[in-house]
This record gives structure tokens, sequence and C-alpha cells, in this order.
């Protein structure tokens, strides 16, 4: 096999016999595999290879990765729930945009003109909330061994690619910036996890430095849509702040990134019973993973206020997909340069972390009584943050015309 071809796929897949049969469903008919297939045939037979070689690579890095045989065995049309945490609150709660628009907290109207669809602006105590989560997010990892990075957001899009994302084609989720200085495409990163991935790329570790575990605090910008009604306000919006937990293994058993994962899933359990959720832990299809993650989870929340379960986090083992992608690779104790392993997850979404907790911790007073574990993160607590909250009424300019009529004044 090409060198070059087997750095971004496993042989398995390539020269398999009976066809994709251990690629995760709906890629088990994957329509370019018989073109790999013969473009591994030219290559491997020495034949006339110029660009053939090239345009199998860019086939081959299509190729998702190997699903775990526990997400094979999901359902796509079920839940599947593998852990059940808390009860869910069933009295009457006021959903958390009606609430927080009462309060004076929070602006997500006629921003047309200022941030644009699915813009947003916190104040109050409800920034203070975000502060709070961030810093309570970052101790606790700090204490399990995370070391701490600060990433850029903007990114190429061959970083963006090699961790599985694709930046090319109707249905992505990446904004591209439009800069005419600049000969060289650029992107705004969707999650810490590329820009880690893009700052580790090329490395070679010992054994003995593995498990690595990083993490990082960071804008996150996807062109998302949704037309529900429940995934409005904060629930789905174009940017938000993120806490992202990455990890690099060795794959010396073949299980050291099954076990990071199932660590990752423990910490964010952790993380989210200090917050008394009621929450539930989901193993999910292969329809659901994407092209990078061999295994996920997805944590999702009750949401009195919207009456449903929300996402509020995931964590994925990417084997050596992405390291395959960024040439990360590990000398084994006995010298072989072989792919680490990387796994990934959300410590805290801030968005659906501020819904989850004004939804769940709400009282009949119209009040919240955060957990303690926050509120020692907090300048004051939440009902004085309330109380000193200036209640201003902020003129925003509905069009781009008005803004004009506005600015011809001052030219």
């Amino acid at each position: 096999m090409s060198g070059i071809a087997e750095k971004y796929t496993s042989q398995s897949i390539i020269e398999g016999q009976s066809g994709p049969t251990n690629v995760p469903q709906p890629f088990g008919s994957f329509p370019a595999y018989q073109k790999i297939i013969d473009l591994y045939a030219k290559v491997s037979n020495h034949e006339d290879t110029s660009g053939e070689l090239n345009e199998l690579v860019l086939e081959a890095l299509k190729i998702p990765n190997e699903s775990h045989p526990k997400s094979r065995s999901c359902s796509d049309t079920e839940e599947n729930v593998i852990h059940l945490e808390g009860e869910p609150r069933t009295d009457e709660v006021m959903e958390f945009s009606k609430f927080c628009k009462n309060k004076n907290l929070i602006r997500t109207d006629n921003l047309g003109n200022v941030a644009g669809h699915r813009g947003y602006f916190t104040k109050g105590p409800l920034s203070v909330l975000e502060q709070a989560l961030i810093k309570l997010t970052v101790s606790q990892l700090q204490k399990r061994g995370f070391e701490i990075i600060s990433v850029p957001d903007i990114l190429f899009p061959h970083v963006i690619e090699s961790c599985g994302m694709a930046t090319k084609g109707d249905r992505n989720q990446v904004y591209f910036l439009d800069n005419d200085q600049d000969a060289q495409e650029s992107c705004l990163s969707g999650t810490a996890e590329m820009a880690i991935g893009g700052f580790l790329q090329n490395s070679v570790f010992s054994v003995d430095q593995l498990p690595l575990k990083l993490a990082a605090v960071s804008r996150c910008f996807r062109a998302e849509t949704s037309s529900l009604e429940e995934e409005g306000g904060l629930y789905r919006v174009h940017y938000f702040t993120k806490v992202e937990m990455f990890g690099v293994t060795a794959s010396e058993n073949g299980n050291e990134s099954n076990e990071l994962h199932e660590d990752f899933l423990r910490i964010q359990k952790e993380l989210f019973q200090q917050y008394n959720l009621h929450y539930r832990v989901l193993e999910m299809p292969p329809s659901e993973l994407g092209l990078s993650a061999h295994r996920k989870f997805d944590i999702e929340a009750w949401l009195p206020g919207k009456k449903m379960f929300g996402e509020i986090s995931s964590c994925s083992n990417c084997t050596d997909f992405q390291s395959r992608r960024l040439n990360l690779r590990y000398q084994s104790p006995s010298g072989q340069l072989k792919f680490v392993h990387t796994v990934n997850g959300t410590a805290c979404a801030i968005p659906r972390m501020l819904i989850s907790l004004v939804e769940t911790h709400q009282t009949p007073a119209g009040t919240v009584e955060l957990p303690s574990k926050i509120e020692e993160f907090m300048v004051s607590p939440w009902s004085e943050l309330v109380a000193s909250n200036p209640n201003i009424e902020f003129n925003f300019l509905r069009t781009k015309a008005q803004q004009d009529r506005v600015t011809s004044e001052y030219v």
C-alpha cells in the first residue's frame, strides 16, 4: 500500500474484499468506495500515477472512522440512554428567554444591523454567571491534570478538515473570512478542538508523555440554522463560548483511547452533578458520529421551561482519524513510530448551561437559587446582582437605512 494513502486511512478499509462493512452506517454503501479501490490498484501496480496518488489521498480523506461495536448496535430511531441522573422538575417554570427578558438580562431582538441573525447580548447576573462557569470549569479541569492553553479563533481550512469537519459544500457550518490582503483562505474556528489539533500537528511524543490532557476556553463560530421554536433564543446561536477538553493517548493495547473517553465522560458527569441537573447520557448511533468519531456520547439536560431534553455536552473518541491527518505520532517502547489516538469533549458550553441552570433553579419568587459551588465563583449572589442591574432601554437600529440616516448626520 502507498505510504501516503495509508497515512489517511486504515488498510483494512481500503483492502476489504466484501465492501466497507467496518465503516459506520450510513457509509456502508459508501458511494466513492469503488473509485478508491480502482485508484489504489493503479497506485499499487505502479501505473501512470500522475495525479492518481493525489486523487487517492483526497478520496481517502472522505472515508469515515470505523465505528465502535456499541455504536453500531444502537438504533437510529430510538434514544439509546445509558445513564440517567436525578429527577425532572415537574412544576411550572418560565422559559429561559422570557424569564431573562423580563429581568432585562438578555437581548436577542432587533440585532439585524448589529450582530445579525442569532446574535445576542447578556448583561448583569447572566454575564457574571457566564464568567463564573468558565472559571469554575477551568479550575476543576486543572485539578484533574489538564494543561490549560489559549488558542486562536482563526484557522486555515486544512486544519479544520483534518479534524473531520468539511469547510466546503452546501451544508457546512464554517464561516470563511473575506480578506483580500491574505492570499490564503482562513476560517472562524467551530471549537477549540480544531485549534488544539493544529497546535499539536507534526508532533512526536514519547510514550511516557501520554496520555496528554489539554483544555481551552474559546469562542465557537457555527453557521447553524433551525426553524424550530424551541431552538430559538440562546439555544442555537452562531457564536458562543465553550470550555473544551482534548486528549492524546498511545495505542499499544488498543484500549487507551477508550479508557480516556470514559474518563472524559466521568468528568462531564461529575461537573454536571454538582449543578444539580437532571440529565441523561446517550450512546450515539453511527449516523450521528460524523466522519471523525469512533464512538460518541451526548449528554442532554432536562429543560423544565422548554419541557424537553436539550444537548449540553458531548465527547468523542476519534482514535487515529485526526492523528493521521495532523501527523501526530508517538514512539512506542519498541522504537516504532505509531499514530496517537485523540479524544475530545465539552466541559461547558455556556449558552446551553445558562439555559439549564436558570430553568432548573428558578424559584416561585422569581429569582434563581444557584448551587453553592457556582456562587463561590461569583462576586455576589444572583439576587443581589439582579437588584443592582440597571433597567436601561437600548435603542437598537432596526435596518441599514435607519443607520445610514443617523450616520449621515455626522459625515
